[in-house]
């Protein structure tokens, strides 16, 4: 029905699907897979949660495939790393897998880059006299950014932490950002 065109038709019988088979993880996956075409992509990484949950034998490892893709375009490193290394867990072979492991590795490299890009300004700024605060706040949190997406949040937390002593005006961000 989706290859059709028929969207909604092809929803309704994957929805009808997780009702009926609720214990089978594919219709759960592919109405995941649905999800990502239609761009809801919270909706998509829960269902394809709950396939590769319901995948006690791990035959599938799409629902890792399809969550590492996800994670990775949303930045979130530590993440994907953890779902290729569920769905290799599966199948170590798989092509996908490693385009994703190769995709991964460059996407970090560049965010260490910038990373020490980063902590360089932060120094060059730091050492000029005068008012760079509206600077030195934007570098620090893209510091704290870059941490976050390497998964290393402790250091995130550090850079955060002060970013909020220059800006105290954003303890809201920094709720959110908390849960």
């Amino acid at each position: 029905l989706l290859k059709s065109g028929k969207k909604d038709q092809a929803k309704a019988v994957l929805i009808r699907r997780t009702r009926t088979d609720g214990a089978d993880p594919l219709p759960w996956l592919k109405l995941g897979e649905f999800y990502i075409l239609e761009g809801a992509i919270q909706k998509s990484v829960s269902l394809c949660r709950k396939a590769a949950e319901l995948d006690a034998e791990n035959r599938f490892p799409e629902p890792y495939i399809y969550l590492a893709s996800i994670m990775l375009e949303n930045g979130d490193y530590r993440n994907t790393e953890m779902y290729i290394e569920r769905g290799r867990e599966i199948d170590h072979d798989n092509a996908r897998l490693r385009e994703l492991t190769n995709e991964l590795k460059g996407m970090q490299d560049v965010c260490r880059d910038q990373l020490s890009e980063n902590l360089s300004n932060l120094e060059e700024f730091s050492a000029v006299e005068g008012d760079n605060k509206e600077k030195i706040a934007g570098v620090i949190k893209e510091i704290g950014d870059g941490y976050r997406a390497l998964g290393e949040t402790g250091k995130a937390d550090e850079f955060y932490r002060k970013y909020l002593d220059i800006k105290p005006g954003t303890r809201e961000w920094w709720r959110s950002w908390k849960r």
